[in-house]
């Protein structure tokens, strides 16, 4: 995953658009930065950009409705994790670690985040 803007976090993903809305969980894996201990304090413009970048959000839209996020462990030494549940609403199991998942492996380009 890539990106190349100052103003948001590195992403550009193939994973599936939102001609596929099915329920799945993605972790997007995260290397702490050493110039920027407190990064994971900014972690929803990593979600939000993840979800514009696939089609599952639109620009200025509060994706809460339809998706939920969180981040294990926020560490500021140790790579770090966001899990986003896509589509949760269309899960109608309680153990969402039966989703499918996708994992992707976040880059940073030296002149983004």
């Amino acid at each position: 995953m890539h990106a190349n803007t100052s103003s948001s976090p590195p992403i550009n993903t193939t994973l599936t658009n939102s001609s596929d809305p099915v329920a799945k969980r993605v972790i997007l894996r995260i290397r702490p930065h050493p110039d920027r201990p407190y990064e994971c304090n900014n972690y929803m413009e990593y979600v939000e950009t993840f979800l514009l970048s696939c089609g599952r959000l639109e620009p200025g839209a509060n994706y809460t409705h339809r998706h939920y996020d969180h981040i294990q462990p926020c560490s500021t030494v140790e790579p770090w994790h966001i899990i986003i549940d896509l589509e949760k609403n269309k899960f109608s199991g309680s153990d969402f670690d039966k989703l499918p998942h996708e994992i992707y492996k976040v880059e940073r380009r030296q002149t983004g985040l």
